[in-house]
């Protein structure tokens, strides 16, 4: 994480040093819970709290979630396209919060996203939902919402980002 800065990331991305960054990182599927995650920043009032969607594709799904999140949260939504691995780290350190809200279903509760071990590796902060191991894996150094709860999911967010001393230290 020391080899990656922050604020040159936010700045060759175009971020302003006054916003707090939300980031779903791996490529959008249905069981990842991204509406969710959607919903969740369209329920946090403070509007310098953006969403990056990084990995967002050109198939149909990627499309419809682009659009919903411009029609949720209009400037607060940023998709990136899918991006080579090399530059993973140099986009997670843009992140204030990692988000990984998966929907508890046939497709999550056999496997962990491999992107919580990325941003695990970068240090930062991390919201999962209780499927799979994620709450074991995570147990000390992030923190566990429900599945399918975008309230509960907002709050944990604002908190996280209310607690910058906290979120560091816990990631």
């Amino acid at each position: 994480p020391r080899k990656f800065d922050k604020e040159s990331s936010r700045e060759k991305y175009g971020i302003e040093k006054n916003k707090k960054v939300v980031m779903f990182f791996g490529t959008p599927r249905p069981y990842k819970g991204i509406e969710d995650l959607i919903k969740a920043i369209s329920l946090i009032r403070d509007r310098n709290v953006l969403l990056n969607l990084v990995g967002n594709g050109k198939d149909s799904y990627s499309q419809n979630l682009e659009k919903i999140g411009k029609q949720t949260l209009g400037n607060r939504f940023r998709p990136f396209d899918p991006q080579p691995f090399e530059k993973v780290p140099e986009l997670l350190a843009m992140a204030d919060v990692i988000a990984i809200p998966q929907r508890k279903n046939f497709a999550t509760v056999g496997q962990v996203p491999a992107k919580v071990l990325d941003a695990m590796a970068m240090a930062k902060p991390i919201i999962a939902t209780r499927v799979s191991d994620l709450p074991e894996i995570l147990d000390g150094c992030g923190w566990i919402v429900e599945p399918e709860n975008p309230e509960q999911l907002a709050k944990t967010i604002q908190y996280v980002l209310s607690a910058p001393e906290e979120a560091e230290k816990t990631g």
